[in-house]
């Protein structure tokens, strides 16, 4: 859950990078769904880019970071009680948020947000590498590399790159960081 530390230091972000090289990728913008949206940094991006975008956040306190505006729809509940509908969204944007879903219901939830994503539209988000720091936590979900490869078959990978390093936290908190970010494209 997005706490008020990590909200506060969220909260004037720049749109992700991520997002910024798989926007390159996509052919038309239409709908956007934002997983774990925190602050909106960049669900107010997307928005602004011509997008009307679903911002799912689970956290009670991301309420307070919400200003109505035309194209941003908020929903404040988990993502696995938001209604995914089939080849609805041009873009899903997860960033940092899919590993904080437990692991029992976390593949399935995962197949139906790529089957949410239109043919020829765009995934980009990160999961966590069993290495990570917090691969002891039991309600959150890390994977290998090639199990974040099987869930992308039907899929163009645009780019999948696996890294390991030692970094901080939204909040400045040394973290032994273990990420396999994608950017993949869905095949038409």
């Amino acid at each position: 859950m997005a706490g008020k530390d990590f909200l506060k230091a969220t909260q004037n972000s720049k749109p992700s990078f991520s997002l910024l090289r798989a926007l390159k990728e996509i052919d038309f913008q239409e709908k956007a769904l934002d997983i774990g949206c925190g602050a909106f940094s960049d669900s107010i991006f997307l928005v602004k880019k011509g997008f009307t975008v679903d911002a799912v956040d689970k956290s009670v306190n991301v309420i307070n970071y919400y200003t109505p505006m035309k194209g941003l729809k908020f929903h404040n509940i988990p993502i696995e009680n938001f209604k995914l509908n089939l080849n609805e969204y041009d873009i899903v944007n997860a960033q940092y948020s899919l590993p904080f879903v437990s692991p029992e219901i976390f593949k399935n939830l995962l197949k139906t947000v790529l089957k949410s994503i239109k043919p020829g539209g765009i995934y980009v988000g990160q999961f966590f590498g069993v290495n990570d720091e917090w691969s002891l936590n039991k309600k959150m979900t890390f994977l290998t590399s090639n199990e974040v490869r099987s869930f992308f078959e039907a899929f163009e990978i645009i780019k999948i790159e696996e890294t390991s390093h030692i970094g901080k936290t939204a909040v400045g908190n040394k973290k032994f960081w273990h990420v396999i970010e994608v950017i993949a494209k869905k095949n038409k």
